[in-house]
C-alpha cells in the first residue's frame, strides 16, 4: 500500500495515458503495469510512439515545454501534463522519470514509496 491522494493520482496517470494514446499510431498499445521494486510501488505506462527526443529529455519536466518537430507534429497541448505530474509525485515523496534505455516508444515509471 501507498499513501496516495487519488484524484492528484489520477491526474497523473491519466496524464500520462492520454500522452501516450495521443503519440503513438492508430491501432497501437499503451501497456500499464503496476509492480513492487523493493520499498516502492512502481507504475510503468508504455506506448509505441515515436519517443521522446534526447533533446527534448532535459526539459520535458519544465512548464510550457514542447518538443517540436516529427514528435509533436500535429499534436496540440499546453506543455504542462508532464511539469504538473512531475510535482503531483514529488509531492507524495515518490520520482517520476522516462526510461531512457527503452528504445520502441516512451516508457515512463512513477515509483511512490510504500507504508
Amino acid at each position: 500500500m501507498a499513501s496516495i491522494d487519488y484524484a492528484r493520482f489520477n491526474q497523473v496517470i491519466s496524464n500520462l495515458i492520454s500522452n501516450a494514446c495521443k503519440f503513438s499510431p492508430s491501432g497501437s498499445t499503451v501497456r500499464i503495469r503496476l509492480e513492487r521494486r523493493d520499498d516502492f510501488a512502481v507504475v510503468r505506462v508504455v506506448d509505441e510512439g515515436p519517443g521522446i527526443g534526447p533533446e527534448f529529455r532535459q526539459r520535458m519536466f519544465t512548464r510550457f515545454a514542447q518538443e517540436e518537430g516529427v514528435h509533436q507534429a500535429g499534436h496540440v497541448g499546453t506543455g504542462l501534463g508532464l511539469a504538473i505530474s512531475k510535482a503531483i509525485i514529488d509531492a507524495h515523496g515518490g520520482t517520476i522519470a522516462l526510461d531512457e534505455s527503452y528504445a520502441d516508444g516512451a516508457a515512463f515509471n512513477i515509483s511512490l514509496p510504500l507504508l
